[in-house]
């Protein structure tokens, strides 16, 4: 369904089920909003799904985009998550906000992204001291008493940080970053009734957000706790 229409997911699981509904029932093949897959446990059972899946296709004149049909998948992403031999894991591709996330150059930009991790600094173990040599940075920018918030933004835009940046601080930005992107702070989306977060943030010129849930673990001493935990990261 072309995004955008008022009603396009409901309208497709309709579809979807209208003409396909044994084939759901049975567990040729899998449904989820606008995601459809199939998966089998032999190469004989794929291709016999397969087989039925794209016979039903052509019998009720439906169409499948050639771009989004992948076949002979060991690992695929579903419901925006991926699965595969070890399970469910986050989705890559939507890291890439984080990953891609350049060295700040002023002020302003890395503040900004200790406002992001710290977001998640309970899941950290030793997160004040880690960021430390970022904070510190931070802490050499003269801020009078008194100062409005448009002048406080002006002035940590205006402090540049090249003077100052060492290898360090290099150092304490990428493994802050690979924080954010692997376990145990990312984690792949449960489909248990837990609500989704939607953390989003904009301004004129760009918007950032961030997915998460409220995920239950357990400690190694046996105490259950319930934590934010990312899932994605978006930036545009």
């Amino acid at each position: 369904m072309p995004f955008g229409i008022m009603g396009g997911p409901s309208e497709f699981g309709y579809t979807v089920g209208q003409h396909m509904h044994n084939l759901i029932t049975d567990g040729t093949c899998e449904n989820f909003v606008d995601d459809g897959g199939s998966a089998a446990n032999s190469f004989k059972e794929g291709m016999a799904k397969l087989r039925r899946i794209l016979e039903r296709v052509c019998r009720e004149k439906l169409s499948l985009s050639p771009s989004k049909f992948q076949v002979f998948k060991t690992e695929a992403v579903f419901a925006g998550a991926c699965v595969g031999p070890g399970g469910v894991s986050p989705d890559s591709s939507k890291l890439t906000a984080v990953v891609n996330w350049k060295i700040p150059e002023d002020a302003s930009h890395l503040e900004g992204f200790l406002g992001l991790t710290a977001y998640f600094r309970d899941l950290v173990k030793g997160y004040a001291a880690l960021e430390k040599p970022l904070q510190d940075l931070l802490r050499m920018v003269d801020i009078p008493n008194g100062t409005k918030k448009s002048a406080y933004q002006c002035i940590m835009k205006a402090y540049k940080l090249q003077p100052h940046w060492k290898a360090e601080h290099t150092a304490t930005f990428m493994n802050l970053k690979a924080c954010l992107v692997s376990e145990p702070i990312l984690t792949a989306p449960q489909f248990d009734g837990m609500h989704f977060i939607l953390t989003m943030d904009a301004c004129k010129d760009a918007f950032a957000g961030v997915l998460s849930q409220k995920i239950k673990s357990t400690l190694p001493g046996g105490k259950e706790v319930t934590c934010l935990h990312p899932i994605s990261f978006a930036s545009k």
